[in-house]
């Protein structure tokens, strides 16, 4: 049997003697339908009051420029990964020692690191959108460097490969 907790609300009618009376157990518990309807029905575009917009705040709404940016990196990344097979199967060399490491082992080990690495990165900057680096440069305008620094790596693989 569920042990009813007493408590009072201001907000609510009150019984005769001034008191609710509501279960313990709490209907809003979390599930998987709450994990897949804050995905669906996404609700948090921005913080309800204007102060609170002053500082950093998690959304779990993302504009679509923001998305395509994310998406876009990630296709550039894997750009990046073959095109830098391909440069490795004709001579060259890897100069990041972790990708190093990861050849070593296989082209499919350095490919899922490579992803892997940059998928948990950009999450984590996808989540901190609404936040600074360094208190100083939004994470926006972080993604669009990247998205500038892995367009312009893929181009000059591209040239090295017509090159060779």
């Amino acid at each position: 049997m569920k042990r009813a907790t007493t408590y009072h609300d201001p907000h609510q009618p009150q019984s005769a003697a001034g008191i609710r009376r509501r279960a313990a157990s709490d209907r809003r518990a979390l599930g998987w339908r709450t994990f897949v309807y804050s995905i669906l029905a996404a609700r948090r575009k921005e913080p309800r009051r204007r102060d609170d917009k002053a500082t950093p705040y998690y959304t779990d709404h993302y504009d679509a420029k923001v998305l395509v940016l994310f998406f876009s990196i990630l296709a550039l990344c894997v750009a990046d990964a073959g095109l830098t097979l391909q440069i490795l199967a004709r001579g060259g060399t890897e100069l990041n020692p972790l990708m190093d490491r990861l050849l070593d082992i296989s082209p499919q080990a350095f490919f899922i690191g490579k992803y892997a690495l940059t998928s948990a990165g950009l999450l984590f900057a996808l989540l901190h959108i609404n936040f600074k680096v360094l208190k100083l440069f939004p994470m926006r305008q972080v993604l669009s460097g990247l998205f500038g620094f892995y367009l312009f790596l893929v181009g000059y693989e591209v040239v090295i490969l017509s090159q060779v």
